[in-house]
């Protein structure tokens, strides 16, 4: 259903590659296993805006570079002003969720150390 949502807000491509996005970065750990969803933004025709955010959640959820929580809120937080600036309101909200959600469990980590 929310897939259906981002798509009829953004349009066919972009509401898929950024609900896809939203699906790795629900599921993102920083044990991961790659994944191949890098391959998945060439070719499409994005928004100049969601290209950096959307390839750092790409890359994270593939494996490459650091895995670093503070990489996927930066990305999720450009997402969410991106669509805010676009008045795309219901991609901001499920990304505001998504933050909402990894703040918490990024504080049951830290307290768990």
């Amino acid at each position: 259903m929310e897939g259906c949502l981002l798509v009829a807000e953004l349009g066919e491509e972009a509401g898929l590659a950024v609900w896809h996005a939203l699906r790795d970065a629900r599921c993102w750990t920083p044990q991961r296993t790659p994944a191949g969803r890098i391959g998945r933004l060439r070719g499409l025709s994005l928004p100049q805006e969601l290209w950096a955010p959307l390839a750092v959640v790409a890359c994270l959820a593939d494996g490459v570079g650091p895995a670093d929580e503070t990489r996927l809120r930066h990305a999720c937080r450009q997402i969410v002003r991106w669509a805010e600036a676009n008045r795309a309101w219901r991609t901001a909200l499920a990304w505001e969720a998504l933050l909402a959600t990894r703040r918490g469990s990024h504080r049951d980590a830290e307290a768990q150390r």
